[in-house]
């Protein structure tokens, strides 16, 4: 090979090589400092979403103590021998957004005893609420659903809805609204949801297309605390499913015992082995 052509491939792959070491050490760089970036995101939103917990849990301690175990017993039953069983949705919120104006808290909880519309129905207008609940897990999932907040709001979450059918049994809404350094609103009422036939109907309301609602209020009342909504609960659990009165109390029973259990094996510690010394010989 002539020297002037060897000397011009050699500089050619020396370039060349120089240019590749150059753009996988860029690479490597880059991909390290995504990573970097990466776990400082990571770790920023688990501090934020820590924080968020801790508020939430600190804004609704006296709920999750209280009523939560009683929604949760309601909502594990299984449906009876005719398909209906309990559905509850309850909605947490605290709006902080503004800095010149109070925090204020929110509880909106609804239970419905009704059967879980098959997925697919085709609908007309009247035959489900216009609330949607949160799938059960022993529901099927052969469908996909919108999502919602589940449990209670605490976090966004990804959690399947599914339509109810409308029963007869009326809907017991309940509902805290507390703004800071005021009073607590604390209601409830129960109503009966139903759809009627209204082409073209100019009236305001709610409405699913040629079908208008109607809600029918009643039983409404004012609380002074939130642990009253126990007793509202049970009043409206004795009316709708008596019968199932006993299975509550026992899926109350069971959750305190599991969690009994759980914390007990939680703290008890594991005694350290004995030390066995040998005796010295005569």
């Amino acid at each position: 090979m002539p020297k002037a052509s060897k000397a011009l491939a050699e500089q050619f792959t020396n370039s060349a090589e120089q240019q590749q070491r150059q753009r996988q050490e860029n690479e490597a760089r880059a991909q390290a400092q995504a990573t970097a970036a990466q776990k400082v995101a990571e770790k920023t939103a688990k501090a934020a979403a820590d924080r968020y917990a801790r508020k939430m849990k600190k804004a609704f301690g006296p709920y999750k103590k209280d009523i939560e175990p009683l929604v949760g017993a309601l909502r594990s039953l299984p449906p009876n021998k005719d398909g209906l069983e309990f559905f509850v949705r309850a909605d947490t919120h605290i709006n902080d957004r503004f800095s010149d104006r109070p925090e204020v808290k929110s509880i909106s909880m609804w239970l419905i005893y009704s059967e879980a519309a098959p997925d697919g129905l085709k609908q007309t207008g009247c035959e489900t609420h216009g609330l949607y609940m949160p799938k059960k897990p022993h529901a099927m999932k052969t469908a996909p659903a919108p999502l919602t907040a589940w449990p209670y709001g605490a976090e966004p979450a990804q959690e399947e809805n599914q339509d109810i059918l409308i029963s007869d049994n009326p809907v017991l809404h309940l509902r805290l609204e507390q703004t800071d350094g005021k009073e607590a609103i604390i209601q409830s009422h129960r109503y009966t949801e139903s759809y009627h036939y209204a082409p073209n109907s100019r009236r305001p309301g709610a409405y699913r297309g040629d079908y208008a609602c109607s809600n029918h209020i009643h039983d409404k009342r004012e609380h002074q605390q939130l642990q009253e909504f126990i007793s509202v609960i049970a009043a409206w659990v004795s009316d709708v499913a008596p019968e199932r009165i006993h299975e509550v109390r026992a899926a109350l029973e069971n959750r305190e015992a599991a969690q009994q259990a759980s914390t007990l094996q939680e703290t008890v510690t594991v005694l350290r082995p004995l030390t066995v010394h040998k005796r010295p010989k005569p």
